[in-house]
């Protein structure tokens, strides 16, 4: 075995805290661990601790020390990890947001600081009194079980605290949700503004979500052939494909008239433009439709 302290030279200069240099019997080379103190002695004592976890981590005894350094990272630290993880892997705006929203507010109502405070008993006794409805406490159990499953691959932790706990049984039938008809179709779309009754007839007919709606430029349509043909880059479709919508000559006429004069490419189709629900209901009732 092998190991000393040493302080690192930058610029012919040592640097004030010290770092030590290790390799265990067994180790093809040797690795440095950096100390942060500035007193030879207390460095020493840190080397002798830490020599003696490594032996113990190497022995199959004790925990390694990713999971050690884990176990004290505060539960926020881990999550903005995780959030950046999955913004790097191309995950969604909508999947980001469900995870930074929601994943705090269930720290804070759990009390839950570090990966200690996570256990099946905080989380169900939480749950018992929380006073929230079968579907959001199965949101907040599906969410926390993403960001512990992802430490789990890290190595972060042994295993998801939370992996035997149940979701709750949700009996609701939820909302009744039908198709409109083609008269109420007629009654909404003349009953809205203009710039509603566009969006409205462009979703009848492509079948486009809120996102896929949002992030359409004027550049996505081609008017310059018949039919009008809209590709859905695969930036914005949901399953991350790109989708070719051939649209009808009622639907080409709506957006030609609705179209800027001059509009670039770039610009922003119906970007502030798409309604909200409680703006969906008052146009439902203007047209007598019930929601």
């Amino acid at each position: 075995m092998i190991n000393f302290l040493f302080q690192h030279k930058r610029a012919g200069e040592k640097s004030r805290l010290w770092s030590a240099r290790v390799r265990l019997d067994g180790w093809l080379k040797p690795r440095t661990f950096p100390l942060r103190v500035s007193d030879k002695r207390v460095a020493q004592q840190r080397l002798t601790k830490l020599i003696e976890e490594l032996e113990r981590e190497a022995a199959g005894i004790g925990a390694p020390r990713i999971q050690r350094d884990a176990a004290q990272t505060p539960l926020l630290t881990h999550l903005h990890a995780f959030l950046a993880e999955c913004e790097a892997t191309g995950r969604s705006r909508n999947t980001l947001g469900k995870y930074a929203h929601s994943l705090p507010k269930l720290f804070g109502r759990c009390r839950w600081v570090s990966l200690r405070d996570v256990t099946e008993e905080s989380f169900t006794a939480w749950r018992e009194k929380s006073g929230l409805s079968p579907k959001t406490l199965n949101d907040c159990l599906s969410n926390m079980g993403a960001f512990l499953n992802w430490m789990k691959r890290r190595r972060l932790i042994v295993a998801n605290p939370l992996e035997h706990v149940r979701k709750v049984s949700n009996d609701s039938p939820g909302n009744f949700r039908r198709a409109l008809s083609v008269d109420e179709i007629n009654r909404l779309l003349k009953a809205a503004p203009t710039h509603r009754a566009t969006v409205y007839q462009t979703i009848l007919y492509t079948g486009l979500r809120r996102q896929e709606i949002n992030g359409l430029r004027w550049g996505d349509f081609d008017f310059t052939v018949t039919p009008t043909r809209l590709k859905v880059p695969s930036s914005i479709s949901k399953n991350r494909k790109e989708s070719v919508h051939f649209l009808r000559p009622e639907v080409t006429e709506t957006l030609k008239a609705f179209r800027p004069d001059g509009v670039k490419p770039a610009v922003w189709a119906f970007r502030g433009k798409v309604p909200r629900i409680p703006t969906f209901k008052r146009d439902l009732t203007a047209a007598g439709i019930p929601f």
